[in-house]
């Protein structure tokens, strides 16, 4: 399964903390958060597996396509109606942060 950024589209990133967001930014394609999650997209095409419960967000990065929750071992994509889980260690995203937000 493969998760394309959309060329020239911005993505949404909200942290979360107990439930609430704590802090939400825009990433623009330039930014190297924007590069790195579509080197880990591209470098992770297998190994998804179809999830059918609800998560609580922690990092969710939104996209007009998808959406992407990685939260402690896993990273959880929603497209359309369907939702896949993927393993995840946290160093693997620990670079999705808002730094205040803009």
């Amino acid at each position: 399964m493969s998760v394309a950024l959309l060329p020239g589209e911005s993505l949404d990133l909200y942290v979360y903390s107990e439930g609430r967001v704590v802090d939400r930014c825009r990433v623009p394609p330039g930014d190297d958060r924007y590069k790195r999650l579509d080197a880990w997209l591209k470098a992770h095409t297998d190994g998804w597996s179809v999830a059918i419960a609800d998560y609580v967000p922690n990092i969710l990065v939104h996209g007009s396509r998808f959406r992407l929750n990685f939260m402690s071992g896993a990273a959880i994509l929603g497209r359309d109606y369907e939702q896949y889980s993927h393993r995840v260690y946290p160093s693997e995203y620990a670079y999705l942060r808002c730094h205040g937000g803009t």
